[in-house]
C-alpha cells in the first residue's frame, strides 16, 4: 500500500491554515506522526483516512486520486479517531460483533473468529462480556483499537491510540502495532515519542502545520548527538545548571544522584556523554523550530 500527499494544504473558514504544503510518500511499515499540540496531526490523519478533504493539493492511494476513490480506501481501512463513541449498555464483545457486520462480515462464524482474535490482541478477554459502561478509559481505547482491526484492513490509521493505557498495555499494544506493520501500512499520530525508538519505518514531525521532518527515528535521535549527558551531582549543583539544560531524568544509585541532561556544551562536574533517544532528538529539533 502506498499513500501519497502532494502539496496538501488544509484551511478552515476564518482561521489560519492547519496544514501547509505537505508532501510525503508513505509505504508499508509503521509511520509515526508526531508534533506539539495544534501542529496539525489529527487533521493530517483525517485527510489520509478520507474523512476530510484538503483545501488544496491531492492525496493518492496506489497512484489513484483519493478524491475519486474514497470507497476503495474505506474498504481496506481500519481507523481509530481521537474520540470514538460506543453504545454503553452493550458488552464489548457484542459491540465488536455489530461493527463487524457494518464492515461486511456477514457470516456468524467469520465474525466470531475475528472478534475473538482482536479481543485477544488488545487483552480484553476477561472483560469481553462486560457492559462498556463499566469500562475504564483505557479499556475503551483498547476496544477502539480492536474495532479498527476487524476486517483485516491493509491500512491502519490511529489517532492517539495509547492515550489512557498503562505502561504495560502501551508496551503490549506497541508490539501488536509492530507485528501488524510487517505487512501493512500502519500510521499512528501520537505524543508518545519514545514508543518509536527505532521501531518506526519513518517519523513525520509537524510544527505549525508544516512538515518539519520526515525520516527515520534513528536519524531524528542523532540530532541530539553530543547533547545528552549523565551527570553525577547533588541538589546544590543541579540548581546552578537547571536553567541551561533540560532535565530528562533523575535517579539515585546508592548515595549518588545521577541526572540525565539535554543541552549543548558539556556541563560542569563529573559527566559523561550518552546515547540520545528519539524524544531528545525531537526536543532539540523543536528548540530550533521555535526560534
Amino acid at each position: 500500500m502506498i499513500l501519497e500527499m502532494n502539496h496538501v494544504t488544509k484551511s478552515y473558514l476564518g482561521s489560519r491554515p492547519v496544514l501547509v504544503n505537505i508532501s510525503c510518500r508513505l509505504e508499508n511499515g509503521l509511520i509515526g506522526v508526531v508534533g506539539p499540540n495544534a501542529a496539525g496531526k489529527t487533521t493530517l490523519v483525517k485527510i489520509l483516512a478520507g474523512i476530510e478533504s484538503p483545501t488544496a493539493g491531492q492525496v493518492f492511494l496506489n497512484q489513484l486520486d483519493l478524491n475519486n476513490h474514497k470507497k476503495l480506501l474505506h474498504s481496506m481501512l481500519g481507523y481509530l479517531p481521537q474520540e470514538f463513541g460506543f453504545y454503553q449498555n452493550i458488552t464489548g464483545e457484542d459491540m465488536l460483533d455489530y461493527i463487524a457486520v457494518l464492515k461486511g462480515l456477514h457470516t456468524k462464524k467469520e465474525r466470531r473468529y475475528q472478534v475473538d482474535e482482536v479481543i485477544e490482541l488488545v487483552n480484553l478477554r476477561g472483560s469481553a462480556k462486560t457492559n462498556i459502561s463499566e469500562y475504564s478509559f483505557g479499556m475503551r481505547r483498547r476496544l477502539g483499537i480492536a474495532q479498527a482491526l476487524l476486517g483485516n484492513p491493509q491500512i491502519l490509521i490511529f489517532d492517539e491510540p495509547l492515550e489512557g493505557l498503562d505502561q504495560s498495555e502501551q508496551v503490549r499494544v506497541g508490539q501488536v502495532f509492530d507485528e501488524l506493520a510487517r505487512q501493512r501500512l500502519v500510521i499512528i499520530a501520537t505524543h508518545f515519542l519514545n514508543d518509536f525508538d527505532y521501531a518506526a519505518r519513518s517519523l513525520m514531525v509537524l510544527h505549525q502545520g508544516r512538515l518539519f521532518y520526515h525520516g527515520s527515528a534513528a536519524e531524528l535521535a542523532r540530532l541530539a548527538d553530543g547533547a545528552v549527558w549523565e551527570a553525577e551531582t547533588d541538589y546544590e549543583q543541579l540548581e546552578l545548571i537547571k536553567d541551561s539544560y533540560r532535565i530528562m531524568g533523575v535517579h539515585h544509585d546508592g548515595e549518588r544522584m545521577l541526572v540525565r541532561l539535554l543541552g549543548r556544551g558539556r556541563p560542569p562536574g563529573k559527566v559523561s556523554a550518552i546515547k540520545a533517544t528519539v524524544e531528545e532528538g525531537y526536543l532539540m529539533m523543536m528548540d530550533v523550530a521555535d526560534r
